[in-house]
């Protein structure tokens, strides 16, 4: 198993995961048609000269045995118009902002149900910035991500029952699925600046506003651990939280090392599992591997050469798993 970029070859398998997902993965539609248009963005993307050409990256868990796609977590480049809330504890109010958080912004994170609590979710959500560690040019001083918002026990959401459908109209899925397939045509049609009050929202929505759906709440932590503070914006249909990091702060780039690659023989036993690139931008591969880093060099197999399409003595970018949590191990 290991991250590649996607290819416009993986649409079948892509679409065949997609379409097993639970409902809410809205930047990934069960949509064959908007699905390719987000690949090909993805490979011309990965073959542009400079950031500015930048659009989305999409990454791909693969499973050689099976050949098929497991899993998948992207990066894309914000909209002009970006639409949320600031939460705005002084004058007691929501104000709708159309600013960029930052840049660039994760998306896309869906990992199939097989593959789930065998390190394969961080292999995914981390190989977005080992990747972004890899390009030749700092794509974004800052990084956010949006998550979903609260509900409650009957699945519900108080902050779109409230307040979205009030403005918007239309069921919620109807209306995320419009936002998230034709985010200008959506702003064009919907938006309009206005503030809402505190006053009119009730304690429920207040008290849940900024909170995390249950299904996302390791997703949360996850960031957390990478260093992604929370801001004072809310989604503006769910109010799920948005947080924010600096791209340099971001643990999993700031504790991985850059060394060159030797070949040890499968005899040499190697205990720790390391998450390991190369460093190709434009032929991007990552995977979750055994390997020792020994004397400024990673110590690693054949395998693991083969996997990443890497010769001994080039250089990779490696992560001890879990470092993140423990601290720089440079330290």
């Amino acid at each position: 198993m290991y991250i590649r970029s996607v290819t416009e070859s993986d649409l079948t398998s892509l679409y065949k995961l997609v379409e097993r997902a639970p409902a809410g993965l809205t930047s990934l539609p069960r949509d064959q048609k908007i699905l390719h248009e987000k690949i090909m963005q993805s490979v011309e993307s990965e073959q542009a000269a400079s950031g500015q050409e930048w659009q989305r990256i999409l990454l791909v868990l693969f499973d050689p045995v099976e050949q098929c796609i497991t899993g998948v977590s992207g990066l894309e480049r914000e909209k002009s118009t970006a639409p949320h809330y600031t939460v705005d504890n002084k004058l007691e109010c929501l104000r709708l902002d159309t600013t960029a958080i930052s840049p660039v912004k994760l998306g896309s994170l869906l990992l199939g149900d097989t593959h789930r609590r065998r390190g394969f979710g961080g292999l995914l959500s981390k190989s977005r910035f080992l990747y972004l560690a890899s390009l030749p040019e700092e794509l974004s001083e800052y990084i956010h991500a949006e998550l979903r918002g609260w509900v409650n026990n009957d699945d519900a959401s108080p902050f779109w029952e409230t307040l979205g459908y009030s403005l918007y109209g239309d069921n919620f899925s109807a209306i995320d699925h419009f936002r998230g397939s034709q985010p200008d045509a959506f702003a064009f049609h919907h938006l309009a600046a206005h503030e809402v009050p505190f006053s009119l929202l009730n304690q429920e929505v207040l008290a849940k506003m900024g909170q995390v759906h249950p299904d996302t709440k390791n997703a949360l932590r996850m960031l957390e651990q990478e260093n992604f503070g929370r801001t004072c914006h809310v989604d503006i249909l769910d109010g799920g939280p948005i947080v924010r990091a600096t791209t340099a702060e971001i643990a999993t780039i700031r504790n991985s090392v850059i060394c060159p690659v030797t070949e040890v023989s499968t005899n040499d036993l190697l205990s720790d599992r390391w998450m390991i690139s190369n460093s190709h931008s434009k032929a991007f591969r990552a995977c979750l591997h055994p390997a020792a880093l020994r004397e400024g060099m990673l110590h690693v197999h054949s395998q693991t050469l083969s996997t990443l399409k890497i010769q001994p003595g080039e250089r990779v970018r490696a992560i001890l798993k879990q470092s993140s949590k423990q601290g720089n191990i440079h330290d």
